[in-house]
């Protein structure tokens, strides 16, 4: 439960960086808030708050595509960087955020179908056992 503290305080320090940090340079918000997720990601990595491993790999994933999306376009935003290059960090940027979208989704999917597939299985295996308990009894009936 202290992990969601802990992930409530990360978004506001992103808030405060991004909403009162407005009249510094924006070399110094993109450093603030590639620090502010560096020690996110450390922290996450240190105290493993998940159970699962899929659910830390995702967080720490996501995370990461974070910071590479801020650096990116910190990087491109830069006026000595020229058009293609700009293509190319946007290309990464796009990229990675679907990578990390169609992980999320084949994660999560897979795992709500096994749980489907576990509530299934067991609803039938209980018919199968009524079934079996209701047709002992009709055989009884019919001798």
């Amino acid at each position: 439960w202290y992990w969601e503290a802990v992930v409530f305080l990360r978004k506001l320090a992103v808030i405060v960086v991004s909403v009162f940090l407005v009249e510094m340079d924006m070399a110094v918000r993109g450093l603030v808030m590639l620090g502010v997720l560096f020690v996110a990601h450390r922290g996450n990595e240190n105290c493993r708050p998940f159970r699962s491993v899929e659910l830390l790999s995702l967080d720490q994933t996501s995370l990461m595509v974070l910071m590479v999306t801020i650096y990116c376009g910190f990087y491109s935003s830069s006026e000595d960087v020229n058009d293609v290059s700009k293509i190319v960090l946007m290309l990464v940027t796009i990229g990675l955020n679907v990578y990390f979208f169609v992980v999320w989704t084949v994660k999560v999917s897979g795992n709500k179908l096994i749980t489907l597939t576990r509530k299934c299985t067991k609803c039938c295996r209980r018919k199968r056992e009524r079934y079996s308990t209701l047709s002992s009894h009709t055989n009884d009936f019919v001798h």
